[in-house]
C-alpha cells in the first residue's frame, strides 16, 4: 500500500472505531469492555479521543460559520433620482441585515443537536475515562454568546456586554466606498457640475456593492470564530 492508501485506511478504521464506541457509550451497553478491546491503557484511549475531538471540532467551526454567515448579497440596484434610489436601497439592506440578526439564534438552536452532538459526546467520554464529570450542554452554553457576538451584523441587535462583538452600526455599511453612481445620459457641462452636488435630481443608476459583506466580512468573521474557539478548545481539554 502507498502512504496515501495507508493514511486513508487508518482514517476509515478510526471512523469505524469511533462510531462503535460512540454507540456503546450512548446506549450505555458494554462501553468499558469496548474500551478494553480497542486500547491497552487509559492514556491510549484518551489520545485517540483527543485526536477525534480535534477533527470534530474543526467540523464544528465550519458548520457554525455556515450557519452564522449572512447569505451572499446580490448587489442592490436602482435607477432614478440618486437620493430616492439610495434611500430605497438602504431600506432593503437594513431589512436584510435585521432579518439575518433576528434569525441567528433560531438557526443556532435548530442545528444544535446535529452540530454539537459528537463533540459533546467526546467530551463526556474523555471526562468519564478520567473519572471526572462533564456538564451536559456546557460546550453549547460556552459557544452560543461567541456565535451571536461574531455573526450579529448590526450593533443595535447586539448584547450590550458581549465580549465577542464583531457587529457595526448601520451607517458603517452605508459608507461612500460601497456605492457606484452612474449618470445615464451625456449631460451638458452644467449638468455635469450639478451631478457633484449632493441630493441632485439627475437620473442615474445607483448600485450598492456588496463585496465587503460577501467577502471581507465573511472571511474576518470566520477567522475570528476560529481564533476564539481554538482558545476555548484548550480550556476544554
Amino acid at each position: 500500500m502507498t502512504t496515501v492508501e495507508i493514511m486513508q485506511h487508518d482514517v476509515v478504521n478510526n471512523n469505524e472505531i469511533l462510531e462503535a464506541l460512540l454507540q456503546a457509550f450512548r446506549v450505555q451497553d458494554g462501553f468499558d469492555k469496548a474500551l478494553e478491546s480497542y486500547f491497552s491503557s487509559k492514556d491510549d484511549a484518551l489520545l485517540f479521543f483527543r485526536n477525534q475531538l480535534i477533527n470534530e471540532y474543526d467540523k464544528l467551526i465550519e458548520n457554525l460559520h455556515a450557519i452564522g454567515s449572512i447569505w451572499p448579497l446580490i448587489p442592490f440596484f436602482e435607477i432614478g433620482n440618486q437620493k430616492d434610489c439610495k434611500q430605497k436601497i438602504k431600506l432593503e439592506l437594513y431589512s436584510r441585515l435585521t432579518k439575518h440578526d433576528s434569525d441567528l439564534l433560531m438557526k443556532f438552536e435548530t442545528n444544535r443537536d446535529e452540530v454539537f452532538s459528537t463533540c459533546e459526546d467526546l467530551l463526556k467520554i474523555m471526562a468519564y475515562i478520567k473519572s471526572e464529570t462533564y456538564e451536559e450542554g456546557r460546550l453549547v452554553t460556552m459557544i452560543r454568546p461567541i456565535f451571536k457576538g461574531i455573526y450579529t451584523m448590526l450593533d443595535e441587535n447586539q448584547d450590550s456586554e458581549n465580549n465577542y462583538n464583531l457587529s457595526n452600526p448601520f451607517k458603517f455599511y452605508c459608507n461612500d466606498e460601497f456605492w457606484d453612481i452612474d449618470y445615464l445620459d451625456d449631460y451638458l457641462p452644467l449638468h455635469k457640475l450639478i451631478s457633484f452636488i449632493p441630493g441632485n435630481t439627475l437620473k442615474c443608476a445607483v448600485m450598492y456593492k456588496s463585496e465587503y459583506i460577501n467577502e471581507t466580512l465573511y472571511e474576518s468573521k470566520y477567522y475570528k470564530l476560529k481564533q476564539v474557539l481554538s482558545k476555548l478548545y484548550l480550556e476544554l481539554v
